[in-house]
């Protein structure tokens, strides 16, 4: 039970030793074969809407530029948007295309079912099948624009599946109207679809506070960094044993720091400079002589959180970008120069501009990425992006913003190789 697209049959000779009188030899009516057409279109948008993208997105680059030129839309919209703009497609070819995507796996399913009859199954075999995978593995609009799919085609089983179609209520074809007003698309949302929403809570909340912790770490830092240039200045004016016994008691301090567990260096080193108090020389004699911060005394949290490293997080991909892509491959966290789509507010249209984007996931022919957009742009406004901290360590010209939510591109779209690649605190803040 195969589908092969109708065409005209060629012209025969028929003599004594040749007599070709099976039905599928003859060439259908063409009415009847827009029928077919006209039934399979109708069918397909029947379907639920989230098997129809996960099939668009699975067509080759250039199939997928047909169909979006032949329903008049742009193909990054034909990609991510409704799949209702295929009330439009009426090419046969193309449409047998989508049609055949879409329901590849309930057709292989009913070909491994009929086993040796799959090539010229009988009316009998075709029914029992269905009847075994109908609201069970699959629900009935699937396997009605399945039947619908062979019945246009040209294989040995589309009249079969033809003649079921017609009489078989099950599958009567949709009243293309009804659908419209009422899309079969609005069921209540799976239990996964809720974990899923549960998770972009929790990701979105972690992100918050790991921006949080950056923020307050480049704060320890700043004031690390101008307690130690105070100390310098201080020290420079005592006796140069002074300074000398000094950088011994750094050292001391050193040691306690970077032997001290993440988290602990602050309440530890506090503890440990009294210890090494005995072995400090007496303060100068001279009253007026100004005396250097004691170790205890100087921040010593932020050179402990600096000597420990920080692991990379690992993409939190959910639904299809789970599935269709890999978050391990080696240019996950690179930035890469590439033509993204978007809404362009003035013209009320879609408009490409070339942006740098930090890609998340890698698959055969696409990249999966975060598109970024400099300061002072509505989309660096939106509470949900990232203000990219160490921009010029990722090789970013400017500060730039993160946005929330990802993108599929061509890997064609992109330059390569990358400019650079995010620093792990950036990248972790980005989940």
């Amino acid at each position: 039970m195969t589908n092969a697209p109708a065409t005209d049959a060629p012209e025969h000779d028929h003599d004594d030793d040749h007599d070709h009188d099976h039905d599928h030899d003859e060439v259908r009516d063409p009415e009847e074969q827009v029928r077919r057409l006209e039934r399979l279109r109708v069918c397909l948008l029947a379907v639920d809407q989230a098997a129809v993208r996960r099939a668009l997105k699975g067509l080759p680059a250039p199939v997928l530029d047909s169909v979006a030129k032949a329903v008049r839309v742009r193909t990054p919209v034909l990609r991510a948007g409704s799949p209702n703009v295929l009330r439009r497609l009426h090419d046969p070819l193309l449409l047998d295309t989508v049609a055949s995507a879409v329901s590849s796996d309930c057709i292989d399913t009913i070909r491994e079912r009929l086993g040796d009859e799959a090539d010229d199954p009988s009316a009998e075999a075709v029914l029992e099948t269905v009847d075994a995978l109908t609201d069970t593995e699959y629900p009935l609009p699937m396997v009605r624009v399945t039947l619908a799919m062979v019945a246009a085609g040209g294989a040995e089983a589309s009249e079969v599946c033809n003649d079921l179609l017609d009489t078989d209520e099950r599958f009567a074809t949709p009243d293309e109207a009804a659908l419209e007003s009422a899309p079969t698309l609005a069921v209540a949302p799976a239990p996964t679809a809720r974990v899923a929403d549960a998770d972009k809570k929790a990701a979105r909340k972690a992100r918050k506070a790991e921006e949080a912790e950056r923020k307050r770490l480049q704060a320890e830092k700043k004031a690390a960094a101008e307690a130690k240039r105070k100390a310098e200045q201080k020290a420079a004016t005592l006796g140069s044993g002074r300074v000398g016994d000094e950088e011994d008691e750094e050292d001391v301090v050193s040691a306690v720091v970077s032997t001290a567990p993440y988290g602990t260096a602050a309440a530890t080193a506090p503890s440990a400079a009294p210890a090494a108090a005995p072995a400090a020389p007496a303060a100068p004699s001279t009253p007026s002589a100004p005396v250097a911060a004691p170790p205890s005394a100087r921040p010593v949290g932020v050179g402990a959180a600096s000597r420990v490293p920080v692991a990379r997080r690992r993409a939190a991909l959910t639904g299809d970008d789970a599935r269709d892509f890999d978050i391990d491959d080696a240019y996950v966290g690179s930035i890469v120069i590439a033509e993204i789509w978007f809404d362009n507010e003035d013209s009320g249209g879609m408009e490409a501009k070339r942006r740098p984007c930090v890609i998340v996931g890698v698959n055969d022919r696409q990249f999966l990425v975060r598109p970024g957009y400099s300061e002072g742009g509505r989309r660096a406004r939106d509470w949900q992006s990232h203000e990219v901290g160490d921009w010029r360590e990722a090789g970013l010209d400017g500060l730039t913003y993160i946005e929330a939510e990802t993108r599929r591109i061509d890997k064609a779209q992109a330059d390569l190789p990358p400019i650079g690649k995010l620093t792990i605190l950036d990248w972790n803040a980005l989940w």
